[in-house]
């Protein structure tokens, strides 16, 4: 999901082409892993849940035609607070998979950020 984000992205930008492969591109993302948690933030006096973050941890980096970093190892993390209720199970599952979509369309938007300002240097330029 991530990726296909991303790719249009790139493409609707305009300024940038997208490579048919690797070794003919000027630099390659690689996505180094992708991690979703649910953790409870809150109880009620009773014991249930009523609050809960979502994680959502992404690992990249870019490399250029030569295999050095441009970028090396990063990360972006999100996290989405959501109140839970039992009396409204389906709602708050609607909920949660709406705020992972949004966190997902933020991730793409930061990572075009960052691919911004990770543009590779003209060949004159490189060593």
């Amino acid at each position: 999901m991530v990726g296909a984000g991303l790719k249009r992205q790139i493409q609707a930008s305009g300024g940038t082409r997208i490579a048919d492969s690797a070794e003919s591109a000027q630099a390659t993302f690689v996505s180094s892993g992708e991690w979703r948690d649910a953790i409870i933030v809150s109880l009620s006096g009773s014991g249930r849940v009523r609050e809960k973050r979502l994680r959502y941890r992404y690992a990249y980096r870019i490399i250029d035609a030569k295999g050095r970093d441009l970028v090396p190892q990063a990360y972006v993390e999100l996290s989405r607070d959501v109140s839970y209720a039992d009396s409204a199970t389906l709602a708050k599952t609607q909920e949660e998979d709406l705020l992972w979509r949004d966190m997902e369309n933020d991730l793409v938007q930061q990572l075009m950020r960052r691919l911004v300002m990770a543009k590779p240097k003209p060949p004159a330029e490189v060593e």
